[in-house]
């Protein structure tokens, strides 16, 4: 997908899976077992043109050093507690501690928008950030997000904060 010097941002693929699950298991509390079997439909759902769900993953010189999600809601599909708008949505990122600010979080998120761009008629990728997350509002806003609403919840999510913003990025 992209490539720049050392740094390769892609769909994750088959051949990726015993790498992603040793990645996996630093950042999630799930049994060994749960992480194959959801790890598994994850990446089988990269290889489905009717799938809702993407999953990305950012590599420094070929090791797998961060991951990235995003989905598609549609209020047809998907019951929710807290109205939102139809759209693909970002779903959690991950950057090994020792690769942290050398930009793959942004190019994870750069390449998930332009995945919705060009997967969708209206191309909207959507960010929910809590009003007191202000080092994310600011992220967002430097990758040309723009605010779409204010809400105590969106999807299935309510802001412990009291209040998040739904941002957005064509």
């Amino acid at each position: 997908m992209s490539v720049d010097n050392n740094k390769e941002i892609r769909l994750a693929r088959e051949d990726d899976f015993d790498e992603l699950i040793s990645l996996l298991q630093v950042s999630f509390i799930e049994s060994k077992k749960d992480l194959q079997v959801n790890l598994k439909g994850q990446i089988e759902s990269n290889t489905s043109e009717s799938s809702s769900s993407r999953f990305f993953i950012g590599l420094i010189n070929n090791e797998i050093v961060s991951y990235a999600r995003i989905f598609y809601y549609s209020k047809d599909k998907m019951k929710v507690d807290f109205k939102s708008p139809d759209g693909w949505y970002t779903n959690g990122v991950f950057v090994k501690e020792e690769h942290r600010r050398k930009g793959l979080a942004a190019s994870l998120l750069k390449a998930r928008a332009k995945y919705a761009k060009e997967s969708s008629i209206d191309g909207k990728l959507f960010s929910i950030v809590a009003t007191d997350n202000y080092s994310s509002i600011k992220y967002h806003q430097n990758l040309n997000f723009n605010e779409y609403s204010r809400a105590t919840g969106f999807l299935n999510v309510q802001l412990k904060c009291g209040e998040g913003i739904l941002f957005y990025k064509n």
